[in-house]
């Protein structure tokens, strides 16, 4: 996942005409993570398991074909015979397709320069590390530095019926465990958590973090003062060209700047299609499909093993 603001400004930059709940659902399935996210971990096994499967949930969107949840989430949006709930779940729609075109355009590059798996506790800082400094490099560009709170911030009842299509969505997919609470239960958690790790009434929480908790996720999301950013080149503003992770294929040399302007490109040919089944009513959800080509979030076929990389950091980086 490009992170959190990066995907906020994505959607808010290229497209400036959308409802609130296109530029909260830009975040996509990765709002999941956050579920049960704490400073104190629960103890309850219980509870342990609950928290583990739904932010499986957000693991799992991310990894399976996406004509399975977006053809489901586009039918039921025009299926909604009331017009005002209809345009909210448009909107909402069409941000978690901002969210996934976005995924899908920049992380062959995130993924060739920080390594994988995820489940290797390194390579999983080095992903949400370079992801979370890329954040300070695009509100620098654009100049715009927003609140969590205008980020994540959603309206009560709005976000009642999104939760309740993501419920529909999981038992479309007999994903079990996910109630129709879940979505903005974890999606408060979302805004709650980036606050406090990123809070400027602690001054030194990034030195604290740097000190005592150097390689953690907390760490790792936490943004860090333009000034402080890393040696290397995380955005490849010098342009050196990157390979896929899977057949080691160019991908070309460009900038993040770049990989933006593809991903707004092609996120305007999804929106397209989405309208024209929704408010034309055309049935071209085989246009869909070959748009979407079995490309999972992480920007490869879906079931495909990454096997390349070249990736900048090393321990010594965070010295």
């Amino acid at each position: 996942m490009p992170s959190l603001i990066t995907h906020y400004e994505f959607s808010k930059q290229y497209f400036k005409d959308k409802e609130r709940f296109f530029y909260i659902a830009s975040q996509g399935p990765d709002v999941y993570f956050y579920n049960g996210y704490s400073f104190f971990p629960t103890k309850n096994k219980k509870k342990r398991e609950k928290i583990k499967n739904i932010r499986s949930f957000g693991s799992y969107l991310h990894e399976i074909d996406p004509y399975i949840s977006f053809s489901f989430l586009i039918q039921k949006v025009s299926e909604e015979k009331d017009e005002s709930k209809r345009k909210l779940l448009l909107n909402f729609v069409e941000g978690m397709m901002s969210h996934y075109i976005l995924d899908r355009v920049a992380h062959p590059y995130v993924y060739y320069v920080t390594g994988f798996p995820l489940s290797e506790k390194m390579h999983s800082f080095y992903h949400m590390y370079l992801e979370t400094c890329l954040n300070v490099l695009v509100m620098d560009y654009y100049k715009d530095y927003p609140s969590f709170k205008e980020v994540l911030k959603p309206n009560k009842e709005e976000s009642k019926e999104v939760s309740l299509l993501m419920y529909e969505l999981a038992k479309h997919l007999s994903y079990e465990g996910i109630e129709d609470t879940t979505y903005r239960e974890s999606l408060k958690t979302m805004l709650k958590v980036n606050r406090v790790i990123n809070s400027k009434v602690f001054g030194l929480r990034k030195r604290f973090l740097n000190k005592f908790m150097k390689f953690s996720s907390a760490n790792s999301m936490s943004i860090p003062k333009l000034k402080n950013l890393p040696k290397e080149d995380i955005a490849n503003l010098k342009k050196k060209e990157y390979f896929d992770t899977v057949t080691n294929e160019s991908k070309g040399n460009d900038t993040f700047f770049e990989i933006l302007d593809k991903a707004s490109k092609e996120l305007k040919i999804a929106i397209t299609i989405i309208e024209d089944i929704v408010i034309k009513n055309l049935d071209v959800y085989d246009e869909l499909n070959r748009f979407l080509n079995k490309i999972d979030h992480d920007g490869v076929k879906v079931g495909s093993e990454m096997k390349y990389s070249d990736v900048i950091f090393t321990p010594d980086s965070f010295k």
